[in-house]
């Protein structure tokens, strides 16, 4: 009990440091989070260890340098995009599974942050751009779906290409451009697109909630970090006491 107390306490104090730092940033008292931070500790924990799991599931999937290259970017993509952890972990497995690489999907998911869509549009993009990887012919209704979600493909493309729209849609009904190359080419149209002129979206009340339980979690993970770290060699010395009194 008391090794673990040791460890908690430990924990505790990373979390207060950050805690001081939150309350500089945001000009505000976060005294109300402090009693109840050995519950953040431990939620943090189970956050910590299941993003480690993400991590080997990676080097499954790619091997060792590509999945922790590819983890990396999913966290650098978490703490750089409103996206979540989650919504981003799963577009990138995907994309992968689809074909694309490492670069193109850190690309497009920074692009749909300039772009200013939701979570939940990126999600409905990614499974377009999907569909596209392993299309010869462009279903119109991957087209529809993008529109949905606020991506123009005809207008993007036209301009990104210095090509008329009505022969841009006969190259693409006919077959002439396959899904692959219509992805592709909207990749590229997303980095020259000049996104000056889109509005910024007003922040809903479920916007705002989302982004602070995102940035409290991303508060717990690092003391949950520090807790696991410490942790394991509490529970290694308990398994070497066990293989030696048993």
């Amino acid at each position: 009990v008391g090794l673990l107390g040791g460890i908690i306490t430990d924990s505790i104090h990373k979390y207060e440091e950050k805690q001081d730092i939150y309350r500089d940033i945001v000009g505000t008292t976060a005294d109300n989070i402090l009693t109840g931070i050995q519950d953040d500790v431990h939620a943090g924990s189970e956050i910590f260890a299941a993003r480690e799991n993400v991590k080997n599931e990676m080097i499954s999937m790619i091997g060792k340098d590509e999945g922790e290259r590819a983890y990396n970017s999913i966290s650098n993509l978490t703490k750089q995009t409103s996206f979540d952890f989650n919504s981003i972990t799963s577009a990138y497995t995907s994309m992968l599974q689809s074909g694309y690489d490492g670069m193109q999907i850190n690309g497009l998911i920074y692009d749909l942050e300039r772009f200013g869509v939701s979570t939940k549009e990126m999600t409905s993009i990614v499974a377009s751009f999907n569909q596209l990887n392993g299309s010869e012919i462009v279903e119109e209704g991957i087209i529809a779906s993008l529109a949905n979600s606020g991506i123009d493909v005809y207008s993007l493309l036209s301009d990104n290409m210095d090509i008329d729209q009505e022969s841009l849609k006969a190259m693409i009904s006919s077959g002439e451009m396959s899904g692959r190359e219509v992805a592709e080419q909207l990749m590229s149209a997303f980095v020259h697109a000049d996104v000056s002129d889109i509005s910024a979206k007003e922040k809903t009340f479920t916007d705002i909630q989302a982004e602070l339980n995102k940035q409290k979690e991303d508060l717990n993970v690092i003391a949950g970090e520090s807790y696991n770290e410490a942790r394991k060699k509490s529970m290694q010395n308990e398994i070497g006491w066990y293989d030696e009194n048993s």
